[in-house]
């Protein structure tokens, strides 16, 4: 299988992004990272509302580093990024978390569901359970957050079989005002990749 030199540096460590599909956009306005394993019908659904919602582009992003789950090798990348289509725009990333992201997307809007958001809220996230080392990594991850001009795009998720929003969840002030909300009215698709795969 014959892997774009792009793909390779980025694996390598020698960058930090590349984009591998769509146009030739310098910088992100709206990024909707993931691991798309596989894409389905609400990512792009996502990135529609999204659009519509802020009247700015959308661009997929996908790291490499996970911080919940293992590293994707160099053959999953490729067969990830061939589910989009060519005017769709991917990022590729060694960025395991959103404060990384922050700082080679400055500027830059997540989108993101209202699961993933309830993760970055909890100090364990970031170390152990109860750790305090946690917490304030998980300040200093807002903090880059604010230095770098990023903030969130929250869409509505399932949590335990109960749909919540950004509204329903207990957030520090400063990571909630980060935060700019969908409206369930605009967008509710209760699916994911584990259902999916799991069908």
């Amino acid at each position: 299988m014959s892997i774009p030199d792009p793909i390779r540096r980025v694996f390598a460590g020698d960058a930090q992004r590349c984009m591998v599909r769509g146009t030739s956009e310098r910088q992100p306005q709206i990024l909707l990272p993931g691991a798309f394993n596989p894409l389905h019908h609400g990512h792009r659904k996502m990135a529609q509302c999204a659009s519509e919602f802020t009247g700015k582009s959308v661009s997929f992003e996908i790291s490499i580093d996970n911080i919940d789950k293992p590293a994707i090798t160099e053959s999953e990348i490729c067969d990830r990024l061939n589910q989009f289509s060519d005017t769709e725009t991917v990022w590729l990333t060694r960025a395991a978390t959103f404060a990384e992201k922050a700082m080679i997307f400055p500027g830059t809007m997540f989108a993101i569901g209202a699961d993933t958001l309830q993760r970055i809220a909890l100090p364990h996230y970031y170390g152990g359970i109860g750790n305090e080392d946690g917490l304030q990594e998980m300040r200093r991850s807002i903090e880059q957050l604010e230095a770098h001009e990023c903030c969130f795009l929250v869409f509505g998720r399932l949590i335990e079989n109960v749909f919540q929003s950004a509204e329903d969840l207990v957030l520090d002030k400063s990571l909630r005002n980060l935060c700019h909300e969908i409206p369930e009215s605009l967008f509710r698709e209760d699916i994911s990749s584990t259902a999916v795969r799991k069908s």
